[in-house]
């Protein structure tokens, strides 16, 4: 019997998953449309999987014989993709801002729209920004998850102080196994946003607060979960209107807050506007909206 070659195998697979995905419910895969999927790349990546290889060296072993063991490997990987399981979770792992991130079932999956948040935090505290200070800025976030913001940000800050927080055991775990993998200092807390951290508030303040946190309304989280979405409600959902941790947050995150400190909070692009208006009751200031790589409104940032 001819063995099957890596070209015949990487077509076999995307076209089983253009089939799967045609006509489904794009939040069985964690996506609000099925154009978002992308049969070609995943079925390279699921098959870079099974081999054990980078996706990138493929390329170079397209007329390669396959073995049945890897072929067998990468159709349960292809199963369980059409299954509606992440890609990140089949990996383990997903990239953000260029940096590899350890990703567990139960944990939300890093996104791009989430590095615009870093994005801003960087480009508004360059590295020089306290040099004639001689101080090192604080900064946490909350609601962590993998810890992609807070070590991201102290990957390319590394005289800052930067911690993170999360109220759920297994983000907390995921995040510290990131910052050893990453290498970079900090300290992961246990805590419902900044509750639970040591010190208190007004003792132990911060420069700046980040928070990518729950923002779903009921009525989406629902329709996620008719649809078999694998992500965790505790990093998703956010009662009624979807604001239920942000209005937590901004409550609290002036208490933390420096004179002068900044909270930036991701949301859904529908909600920006209630969140500024939000801090806006809170007593912040110089209240700014940016956009998304898909230029949705995404990151709210008030200042103390």
């Amino acid at each position: 019997m001819t063995p099957l070659r890596i070209h015949q195998a990487l077509n076999i697979g995307r076209r089983y998953l253009e089939k799967g995905f045609s006509g489904a419910n794009p939040y069985t895969y964690g996506v609000f449309q099925i154009n978002d999927l992308n049969p070609g790349l995943e079925s390279r990546v699921l098959l870079a999987l099974a081999l054990n290889i980078s996706p990138d060296y493929l390329w170079s072993r397209l007329q390669d014989p396959l073995e049945f063991s890897s072929f067998r490997c990468y159709r349960e990987l292809l199963r369980k993709r059409i299954a509606g399981e992440p890609i990140a979770y089949l990996r383990g792992s997903q990239e953000f801002f260029g940096l590899d991130y350890y990703v567990a079932p139960g944990v939300l999956i890093p996104r791009e729209e989430t590095e615009v948040l870093v994005s801003w935090v960087l480009e508004d505290y360059p590295e020089d920004f306290y040099a004639s200070e001689g101080v090192q800025p604080r900064l946490h976030d909350c609601c962590t998850g993998t810890g992609c913001i807070p070590w991201t940000i102290k990957y390319h800050r590394n005289a800052w102080l930067v911690s993170a927080s999360d109220i759920d055991d297994t983000a907390v775990e995921t995040a510290e196994t990131n910052r050893r993998n990453l290498g970079v200092d900090g300290r992961v807390y246990k805590a419902d946003l900044l509750n639970g951290l040591p010190s208190g508030p007004g003792v132990y303040r911060f420069d700046i607060i980040t928070a990518n946190p729950p923002y779903l309304t009921q009525q989406e989280w629902s329709t996620c979960m008719d649809a078999g979405w694998k992500e965790p409600e505790l990093a998703l959902s956010a009662g009624d209107d979807g604001l239920l941790c942000i209005r937590l947050l901004i409550a609290q995150a002036r208490d933390w807050l420096k004179p002068s400190g900044r909270l930036y909070i991701e949301s859904g692009p529908s909600q920006c506007k209630a969140v500024a208006e939000l801090l806006q009751s809170a007593g912040f200031s110089d209240i700014k909206i940016r956009n998304d790589l898909s230029d949705r409104e995404r990151i709210t940032r008030g200042t103390r």
